[in-house]
């Protein structure tokens, strides 16, 4: 079984020790689901005669038939059209299955969707230029009145432009929001790009950094621990990695120490995701109502109805976990992860 359960308050056997002579540790080949052949999508009408541009994120499940299960958005631009049908091409396409030791197994993976023309735009509209610089200068004058009339009317059409919607999301949310509306906007500026493209390389790994503070800051550590390795790739500079390794390594004591803490969450839109950090957790409800938790894994996927007597053990042996909780509208909650 994917989970083991246990009541809260009930306190699991200890197991004696034992003399038994130590056993080799098997190698495992996990080889991740990859799509078969490129994605069929439709470029929706609307979007073509107004020249939007726009990007999804899809975390999903492969079968071991290469059958695509479980399609859901982890985040995009906003555009809930291109979410629509970034769905469904991801429903209809065919992947090669994740390997496991070479036999096909149940598996997770994420897909980006892009949507974007064969001649793609190469910077901002001049409209949107002029909305942008009349949003800061609100923000830094502190006038949430009118920073909240600029934003209204910054309506973005590429992916340059959304990009910077996201640095400037941020700005406002220093001023006004919490620190997850800050994470978001930063995550959006970002977009799931491995390199600068949209952002000055500069600015690109400056936003990185920020999101890996904010991460850890929301106790977000297997995120953050990705945000990490990203950094890392992009080639920071050996001041920077020498000031961030304490913060590292004080995560990485979270796991190897197997600490116990809590993450907040909420879901205004009636749900919320997370890269599990530990295997065992538990979830306390303060408001609302939680209906199930899915666990989409690097090998296997479970759901199952939410039950808040219980806690929960993810085995080991099915690798890193997503973890989506569906609910009401409005509901907030404790996860406790250990």
């Amino acid at each position: 079984m994917l989970l083991a359960t246990a009541a809260l308050g009930q306190t699991p056997a200890q197991i004696p020790d034992g003399s038994a002579p130590a056993q080799q540790i098997p190698t495992e080949v996990l080889v991740a689901p990859r799509l078969f052949k490129p994605l069929q999508i439709e470029y929706p009408l609307k979007e073509i005669r107004q020249f939007g541009e726009g990007w999804v994120n899809l975390g999903l499940m492969v079968d071991p038939t290469g059958k695509p299960f479980e399609v859901t958005v982890t985040s995009s631009s906003g555009n809930k059209v291109f979410e629509k049908q970034a769905i469904e091409a991801v429903e209809r396409a065919a992947f090669t299955p994740g390997l496991l030791n070479g036999q096909p197994i149940e598996s997770a993976t994420e897909f980006k969707v892009v949507f974007v023309f064969s001649e793609p735009m190469t910077g901002a509209r001049a409209e949107f230029v002029d909305r942008y610089h009349t949003l800061q200068k609100a923000i830094k004058a502190k006038d949430r009145g009118a920073a909240d009339a600029a934003l209204k009317h910054l309506e973005v059409n590429n992916l340059y432009e959304d990009a910077f919607f996201g640095l400037v999301t941020y700005e406002y949310a220093l001023e006004w929001g919490d620190e997850a509306q800050q994470l978001a906007g930063l995550q959006r500026a970002i977009a799931h790009e491995k390199g600068a493209h949209y952002l000055g390389k500069g600015e690109f790994q400056s936003v990185q950094l920020e999101s890996l503070v904010l991460d850890v800051k929301l106790r977000h550590y297997a995120e953050a621990m990705a945000a990490w390795s990203s950094l890392l790739r992009s080639g920071i500079d050996s001041a920077t990695i020498e000031k961030l390794l304490p913060m590292i390594h004080q995560v990485d004591h979270i796991r190897l120490l197997d600490q116990t803490y809590d993450v907040p969450g909420s879901m205004p839109d009636g749900t919320w995701q997370l890269e599990l950090f530990e295997p065992n957790f538990r979830i306390s409800v303060s408001q609302g109502h939680l209906s199930q938790v899915k666990l989409r894994c690097a090998k296997g996927f479970v759901r199952f109805a939410f039950d808040p007597t219980l806690e929960y053990k993810v085995a080991t042996k099915y690798g890193n976990c997503a973890m989506e909780l569906d609910g009401d509208p409005g509901t907030a909650f404790i996860l406790t992860q250990f």
